[in-house]
């Protein structure tokens, strides 16, 4: 068995260069580079509206589908430039009735 002291500390060893490629070796025999990841589903903020919308990418990046869907994105733009006051395209109830006095016993 080895004493502990006979091995050096980990921070005075040296580099093994039997693993290291020369810089300009690694870069002629690297192929293309490989788009950078991204992660999926990655969320944003839309500013105009003020929510979070998540996108979730296909295997070459691009936006397959959203949350909420482009089209509910749109549904709310349009409720947004009309004042927004309707809930899902429901009217807004109307006030309850009064009761009618009570009358004198």
């Amino acid at each position: 068995m080895i004493p502990p002291s006979a091995i050096p500390p980990i921070a005075s060893r040296g580099p093994d260069s039997s693993h290291v490629r020369p810089a300009a070796a690694a870069a002629a025999t690297s192929p293309d580079p490989r788009p950078t990841a991204q992660p999926n589903p990655s969320m944003r903020i839309d500013p105009s509206l003020g929510i979070v919308v998540m996108e979730f990418r296909d295997r070459s990046g691009a936006i397959a589908a959203t949350l909420p869907t482009q089209r509910e994105l749109d549904a709310y733009r349009s409720a947004q430039r009309r004042g927004g006051t309707e809930q899902h395209g429901a009217a807004q109830p109307s006030p309850r009735p009064t009761p009618p006095p009570a009358e004198p016993v």
